[in-house]
C-alpha cells in the first residue's frame, strides 16, 4: 500500500508540472517579449496637466478672406510728382498735356529753393583800388560782362558771370586764371514759390513714361511722390 501511495503523489506532482508548463507556453504566432528590452516607458501626463491641442489640417491651409472692395481699392493707386517748376504758366501747361494722357493731376504749390545758376567770381582783393585794377585787367583780356560788387573795405567782389550750365562757368573761371587772376566758382539759389503736379497712374501706366519725359530730376516716385488728393 506504501508503494502504491508513493506512485500516487509522483503521478500528482508530475501532472501539476506539466499544466505550468503548458501555461508558460505562448500561442501560435505570438512573440513574447522581455519587457526590460523595451526602453524608457512613455510619461503619461498627469490629471492637472492642459490636453495637447489638435489643429485640423484644414485650419492649417486656410488663408484670410481679403473684401473684395480692398483689393479693387489698390488698383490704380500708384502716384508721382512732377516738378517743382518755377513758372505757374509752365505748370499750366504740363497739367494740360499730363491731363490729356489720361491722368488725374493737380497743381500744388509751396515754398522751395530754387537754383539759379553757377556763379563766377573774384574775391580776396584788399582794397578798392585793386579791385579797380583787377576789374579793368578781365575787361580787356574779354570778359566785358564783369562788374564789381561793392563792400566793406576788402570785401569787394567782381562777378564775372551767373552761368546756367557748369561748362560754361568753368571756361570763365579759366579765362580769368589766364591773367593771373585767381577765379572761383559756386552755386547761387534762392527761396521761391515752386509748382508741382501730383499725378495718379491711369490703369496700366507707367511711371517710366514721365520719367523719360521730364527726366529722373524732375520726377518724384515712390514714397516721395504724391497724389492728387493729397
Amino acid at each position: 500500500m506504501r508503494n502504491i501511495f508513493f506512485l500516487l503523489v509522483i503521478a500528482n506532482v508530475l501532472f501539476f508540472g506539466w499544466q505550468q508548463y503548458q501555461q508558460r507556453q505562448p500561442e501560435t504566432g505570438v512573440t513574447v517579449v522581455d519587457p526590460d528590452t523595451l526602453g524608457t516607458p512613455i510619461a503619461l501626463a498627469e490629471e492637472d496637466e492642459a490636453p495637447l491641442e489638435v489643429v485640423e489640417p484644414a485650419a492649417v491651409d486656410a488663408q484670410p478672406d481679403v473684401p473684395t472692395e480692398t483689393v479693387a481699392a489698390t488698383i490704380g493707386r500708384a502716384c508721382l510728382s512732377v516738378g517743382p517748376f518755377t513758372e505757374v504758366s509752365e505748370a499750366q501747361t504740363e497739367l494740360a498735356a499730363i491731363r490729356s494722357g489720361g491722368a488725374e493731376v493737380r497743381q500744388r504749390a509751396t515754398q522751395g529753393t530754387v537754383f539759379i545758376g553757377h556763379f563766377t567770381f573774384v574775391d580776396n582783393l584788399p582794397n578798392r583800388a585793386t579791385a579797380r585794377e583787377t576789374l579793368a585787367t578781365l575787361k580787356t583780356g574779354g570778359l566785358e560782362e564783369a562788374y564789381l560788387i561793392a563792400g566793406s573795405p576788402g570785401e569787394d567782389v567782381i562777378a564775372i558771370g551767373l552761368f546756367s550750365g557748369r561748362a560754361n562757368a568753368e571756361r570763365a573761371e579759366l579765362q580769368a586764371k589766364s591773367m593771373g587772376i585767381e577765379a572761383s566758382i559756386s552755386e547761387r539759389s534762392r527761396e521761391a514759390t515752386v509748382f508741382w503736379l501730383d499725378v495718379r497712374l491711369p490703369e496700366n501706366g507707367q511711371g517710366g513714361d514721365f520719367v523719360e519725359t521730364y527726366g529722373t530730376d524732375l520726377v518724384l516716385m515712390g514714397d516721395a511722390g504724391r497724389c492728387p488728393n493729397g
